[in-house]
């Protein structure tokens, strides 16, 4: 197979590198978007685990709290019993494996690709911008 030549204008030669930079800093930014979209979900998944261990505890105090109360002796024949609601077994958060976000290598991690994108970026710019 034999390679053809075929001659560009000097604006259809500008037009294409500009075109192709600027799909290039889309590019970049699209990838700077998704590395905050993924430190955000780190943040989440971790406010998650603080706010399932804060109710675990809470659920812990509360049993203590209620077996500390003294058990009444008296039945009152006024009042009518109270019908409380039959609650089914449910699954505890403690028997659910926990995950571990690894968090501080994927910062450290995803902060030399952030600085690699910004230089990135601005080379992409700054060649944008001689164009």
């Amino acid at each position: 197979m034999s390679a053809e030549f075929v001659k560009l204008t000097s604006l259809e030669k500008t037009y294409t590198e500009k075109s192709l930079l600027e799909i290039q800093a889309q590019f970049i930014s699209i990838l700077q978007h998704l590395s905050s979209y993924h430190s955000a979900r780190d943040e989440e998944l971790k406010l998650k685990l603080a706010l399932r261990n804060k109710i675990e505890e809470s659920k812990e105090s509360l049993e203590v709290l209620d077996k500390s109360f003294p058990k009444s002796q008296f039945k009152d024949a006024q009042s009518p019993p109270i019908k409380v609601p039959q609650v089914t077994q449910i699954k505890t958060l403690s028997s659910a494996p926990i995950y571990e976000p690894t968090l501080p290598s994927r910062i450290t991690q995803e902060e030399t690709k952030e600085q690699k994108l910004q230089r990135e970026l601005a080379e992409i710019k700054r060649k944008l911008s001689r164009l």
